[in-house]
């Protein structure tokens, strides 16, 4: 587990550090934001391939079929879109977002 903790510490100083995601910066938007950027990037992992190379495109729930990636494009609050590497990766994004959330909520 210490070594995924690191990963989402090590990239929420990234956020604020190279990309200026700082609490000043944060606080501009509305927490919801930063939970859906996270539920984006959350989604964007189930998007790659398992170890056997099976890609789950989306799940049907209650009668509703979901794509990942289209619920994902439709979620994310802020111009442009997610950016999806791999799936290790959107996780720790995910985490790190979600810290910022909580964050945000303490202001």
């Amino acid at each position: 587990m210490s070594k995924a903790r690191d990963e989402v510490l090590a990239e929420r100083q990234r956020q604020m550090d190279q990309e200026g995601y700082d609490r000043t910066h944060d606080a501009e938007h509305d927490p919801e934001e930063l939970i859906r950027a996270a539920l984006v990037y959350t989604l964007t992992s189930l998007a790659h391939p398992d170890a056997n190379g099976h890609v789950s495109v989306g799940m049907e729930c209650r009668g509703v079929k979901l794509n990942w990636m289209e619920s994902a494009t439709a979620l994310w609050p802020w111009d442009g879109g997610p950016k999806p590497k791999t799936q290790r990766r959107d996780l720790v994004r995910a985490a790190a977002l979600l810290i910022a959330a909580l964050d945000r909520l303490e202001d």
